[in-house]
């Protein structure tokens, strides 16, 4: 089994790649397992598929939190700022 991480994931068609830990990137696909995230560690078996070497088997080992929080900070920071226009452009 090789390990890497999760370079890409596009949730609406669950597919993604995966940059292994000896340098090469492998594309996987899935609809079985959480929606992994980039950053996050996976385990995986590689086989060949038609013209291509594809991550197999993917295990999310550990989930990367701090992208998600760094995902809530800046939408918070947005937030926050749109709330800053709002009350500017009221209070002129």
């Amino acid at each position: 089994m090789l390990n890497g991480k999760v370079k890409f994931f596009h949730r609406k068609d669950n597919y993604g790649f995966i940059k292994a830990d000896d340098g090469n990137e492998y594309y996987f696909n899935t609809n079985k397992m959480a929606f992994p995230q980039e950053g996050d560690k996976a385990a995986f078996l590689v086989k060949q598929e038609r013209d291509r070497t594809v991550a197999h088997k993917v295990k999310i080992l550990y989930q990367d939190k701090a992208s998600g929080s760094k995902l809530f900070r800046m939408a918070s920071y947005v937030i926050a700022i749109a709330i800053g226009v709002v009350i500017g452009y009221y209070f002129r």
